[in-house]
């Protein structure tokens, strides 16, 4: 006996993946990031629109970092905390200004809270950051910085933040009904056809 499997179902099972990259050239200096992009699948718990003399790294008017550009000088720096309003699968962004030679530390969590994993890396030697974990999807992420400088320089000169943030995922579609209703009663038609014509 064969079994048939409706085309429909299969056209819904491959949902296409969706790309998003968010470059932070939208808001005033100093204001939270916040929901301005939640109707791109994300949210910002910690994280300010930044604007200095180290934009040049990249060329961008803005960026952001965990801190308000006014809070620079003298303080530890702030971790820039996120998440997902969907299952995400890839993430990345472009670091500014690498305060220094401190490493970073990205950490991303599952829907539960749960780390999934912690990735370390220079952003002096490699800038541009992206992190798979084959078979996780991440709901959330940190991204820290260790402090190597006393930031004795005004408030430009411990700055560090990212640019460009990446992530993608699949999304889910809702089939229009006018063109899979159509292909299921062909679909279906054509069993009821194949069956009646078929050696008993």
């Amino acid at each position: 006996m064969k079994t048939i499997i409706p085309l429909a179902l299969l056209l819904l099972a491959a949902a296409p993946v969706h790309g998003v990259t968010i470059n932070f050239d939208a808001g005033p200096n100093g204001q939270a990031v916040g929901s301005d992009f939640a109707a791109d699948g994300l949210l910002i718990d910690q994280g300010y629109y930044a604007s200095d003399p180290y934009e040049s790294t990249n060329g961008s008017p803005g960026w952001m970092s965990g801190e308000p550009v006014t809070a620079y000088n003298q303080i530890v720096n702030a971790s820039i905390l996120g998440r997902f309003t969907v299952p995400v699968n890839t993430m990345g962004f472009q670091t500014i200004f690498a305060d220094g030679g401190g490493l970073a530390h990205v950490s991303v969590y599952d829907s539960g809270g749960g780390l999934i994993t912690t990735s370390t890396f220079n952003p002096n030697t490699f800038p541009n950051f992206s992190l798979y974990v084959e078979g996780s999807l991440f709901a959330s992420f940190a991204i820290e910085w260790e402090r190597v400088d006393p930031g004795t320089a005004g408030p430009a000169d411990d700055v560090v933040g990212i640019d460009n943030l990446s992530f993608s995922f699949r999304e889910a579609q809702v089939p229009d009904a006018s063109k899979t209703l159509p292909l299921f009663a062909a679909v279906f038609a054509g069993m009821g056809f194949a069956r009646r014509f078929s050696p008993k």
